[in-house]
């Protein structure tokens, strides 16, 4: 990618001014869409509706084409069906447009006479050395720029995880449930069909992009095996890049030749080329988001030994499983760290990594925390369900009358518990340099409490989960890509955040 070419991308996540080809003010229309999106998504810069039927569209001054726009236009998206696009184009590189996003479908996923026009789109863009998203793509997010280019109404808030996705469905998905976790993005990327622009190259430009920590991609097909690689590879020794490969099986490998003209390839010569890259393959969706939660707010293990805290036996033994699995070691604790906390547990604590404090802490959650912390024998802990068993929550209860009114209580004294253990969290985290994953459980009012938790997460920062299983395989990403950092480059110092 050529430093210019390179410069001229930034105007896809930044521009100063947008041209909507295709505007409409027609709510069935894509154009009508997009540039409501984009205007209720708060975008600063100046906004330029192109319709050659229409004098003004969604109240803005319309122009018969960008030809006929005086000011400079970083971005130009173009609506119009597949006829029109390869002349729109053309008139975006004579006006010398920076970037150009084509939301159109039906070329090279739907057969050689899309191909051809594909094909000539490319040309055109390839010609002016200007950057093209797609065709066939449900438009850009760029949440800190307040840009919200796109067919539908997502707004996730801004963050520092970054998406690419050759399904602009599943990246909005992706989005939405980023933004559930109480996380947020710095740009979420609909690929299409990869005309000009494809998945290394928007690598590439994350890779120096200050406002993304973590990039997740959900990929069908991979164009340029070798490019990708390379590029991968010198981006994940920068940040992590977790990646939901489909088209693993016959029948996904042909329909993501439908969806995006993409060939899937072997999943097996898939998967060697992203472990060589440093790239973290997610099992799933909800795996892959589960990942970005831990990379985006926490520092990275300097081993793979794990305390695990639990507040009763059947948690501490699934967490010991899955951390196996993860490749973690339980590891044994050290003299001074039993002595340590024989102080602030009962007599028949479980007196062994994990720690089951038979919901028993005589002091705060905090302190026990701290005491795992300062250990020398661990590099990170997994705290779990420490809310459910806190004898302080019992005061709550004081004074109830029926079943109702000590579930209100009970859910009431978990929140504020909840928002003391958090801080707690925060706290020690800062101040050891170690990742500190929670898992919560409530056997009352889940659904309050779980709302809780997403608050008090985007607060502070923190990264909880509802399941040892699903805490367990979340820290196993931050070790794996530890490790790999130890074969390429030193971490970082203080970790990665």
């Amino acid at each position: 990618m050529s430093a210019r070419f390179k410069q001229r991308l930034r105007c896809l996540f930044s521009p100063r001014s947008v041209a909507i080809i295709g505007a409409s003010n027609s709510p069935e229309k894509w154009g009508n869409r997009i540039l409501f999106n984009l205007t209720r998504g708060g975008y600063p810069g100046r906004i330029f509706p192109v319709n050659p039927r229409e004098k003004e569209v969604l109240g803005l001054e319309a122009a018969p084409s960008i030809l006929e726009i005086h000011p400079d236009i970083d971005l130009a998206v173009i609506t119009i069906p597949p006829a029109g696009v390869v002349g729109a184009v053309r008139d975006c590189a004579a006006r010398g447009v920076g970037c150009t996003i084509v939301i159109t479908s039906g070329f090279s996923e739907t057969g050689e006479a899309g191909r051809k026009l594909e094909e000539e789109i490319r040309e055109l863009a390839v010609r002016a050395d200007m950057p093209l998203v797609g065709p066939n793509c449900v438009g850009i997010l760029s949440p800190p720029n307040s840009l919200y280019c796109h067919m539908m109404p997502v707004f996730p808030p801004p963050g520092n995880i970054a998406i690419i996705g050759q399904s602009g469905s599943v990246a909005d998905m992706i989005a939405s449930r980023i933004a559930s976790r109480g996380m947020g993005i710095s740009h979420s990327i609909s690929v299409g069909n990869e005309a000009v622009l494809q998945v290394a190259d928007y690598l590439d430009f994350l890779a120096d992009d200050d406002q993304t920590s973590v990039i997740l991609g959900y990929i069908e097909g991979l164009r340029n095996g070798h490019r990708f690689l390379e590029i991968a590879g010198r981006v994940t020794r920068k940040k992590p890049i977790i990646l939901l490969k489909a088209g693993s099986t016959p029948a996904g490998a042909r329909a993501g030749l439908s969806h995006t003209g993409a060939l899937a390839g072997s999943d097996e010569i898939v998967d060697a080329a992203l472990k060589q890259a440093g790239v973290l393959r997610a099992r799933s969706l909800d795996d892959m988001v589960d990942a970005g939660l831990v990379f985006s707010r926490l520092p990275l293990p300097k081993g793979n030994r794990v305390g695990i805290i639990a507040p009763g036996g059947g948690w501490g033994v699934m967490a010991a499983d899955a951390c196996t699995a993860e490749g973690l070691d339980v590891a044994p604790l050290d003299d001074a760290t039993l002595n340590r906390l024989n102080a602030v547990l009962p007599e028949v604590w479980s007196h062994g990594n994990p720690v089951d404090t038979i919901a028993g802490v005589k002091g705060s959650i905090g302190e026990l925390l701290e005491i795992m912390a300062a250990s020398p024998s661990l590099d990170g802990i997994i705290a779990l369900g420490a809310v459910a068993g806190a004898p302080s929550l019992w005061r709550y209860l004081e004074g109830s009358r029926n079943k109702e009114e000590v579930t209100e209580r009970y859910a009431l004294g978990a929140m504020d518990f909840l928002g003391l253990s958090f801080k707690d969290v925060v706290r020690i985290r800062d101040s050891y340099g170690k990742p500190i994953v929670m898992a919560m459980f409530m056997p009352v009012y889940m659904g309050r409490i779980m709302d809780a938790m997403k608050r008090l997460a985007e607060q502070t920062q923190t990264a909880t989960f509802m399941s040892p299983a699903q805490a367990c395989a979340a820290y196993g990403y931050l070790w794996r890509y530890s490790s790999y950092l130890k074969t390429v480059n030193p971490i970082p110092r203080g970790g990665l955040r």
